[in-house]
């Protein structure tokens, strides 16, 4: 039976190899400390603990774009410690190449919505993935992202998504919010591998940094709301070097 805590996006489930039922997951719109409106999580949150399996994907090491021998030993014979919850995670504790990536940057401020790792899908994604590495060492991103993907009913699709038209058609639509979502997870992911490996998987890096270039589009930032988005596009931009630097 999984542990997980349902209303704490920090507690990690207790029985990281826990597969249940995922659970339906529901979503409303809510707007931060500063107005913009962010996905927020209504349901149980078991799913983070599911890993769901995969063996066709454009992560697999058939596929070019797939992590080099070099990447891929590093992301997996980086020795973690052990860390039980997101707030374990500090510049101290966290890998020295974080440490010189990010100096003193919001980043480290979980409990901060500006931080791409501070809002509720985000902060979910890196307590799963600190889950997942504990109980899966040379585990497959992929199936983490696809599980990820899955408990929270969002499609596998649309990640280059820049157009526009296209773009403000989505977010007028009911697949507006699974877009957000989407960014959410795969930008949280991205630093979460930072912090804890040194490192990014290239797809997962190459997908951060082209969400952080969606949400600094007018479009977004309009969607989002709540003002400062001339200061919110130069924070994401700033984001968006250091995964370049990674």
């Amino acid at each position: 039976m999984c542990n997980y805590v349902p209303n704490d996006p920090i507690v990690l489930c207790s029985n990281v190899k826990c597969l249940s039922t995922t659970p339906m997951v529901l979503f409303s719109k809510y707007r931060g400390a500063r107005g913009r409106i962010l996905p927020r999580i209504l349901g149980n949150r078991t799913a983070g603990c599911a890993v769901a399996k995969h063996e066709d994907s454009e992560f697999s090491p058939t596929n070019g774009e797939a992590p080099t021998g070099k990447q891929d030993h590093q992301l997996k014979s980086n020795p973690m410690p052990k860390f039980n919850r997101i707030w374990d995670v500090t510049p101290e504790t966290a890998h020295p190449r974080a440490r010189q990536l990010l100096g003193q940057s919001v980043v480290w401020n979980y409990g901060d919505e500006d931080s791409p790792l501070g809002n509720d899908i985000a902060a979910d994604t890196f307590a799963a993935y600190l889950g997942f590495r504990a109980a899966y060492p040379e585990g497959r991103i992929q199936d983490f992202v696809h599980g990820q993907l899955a408990s929270r009913g969002i499609p596998d699709a649309d990640w280059d998504l820049l157009d526009p038209i296209r773009l403000e058609k989505s977010l007028n639509s009911g697949t507006g919010f699974e877009l957000l979502r989407r960014d959410d997870i795969i930008i949280g992911l991205a630093f979460a591998q930072l912090l804890l490996d040194g490192a990014v998987d290239p797809i997962v890096r190459q997908r951060a940094i082209t969400a952080l270039r969606r949400q600094t589009t007018d479009i977004v930032l309009s969607f989002r709301g709540g003002g400062g988005e001339h200061a919110r596009r130069e924070q994401l931009a700033g984001f968006r070097q250091v995964l370049e630097s990674v």
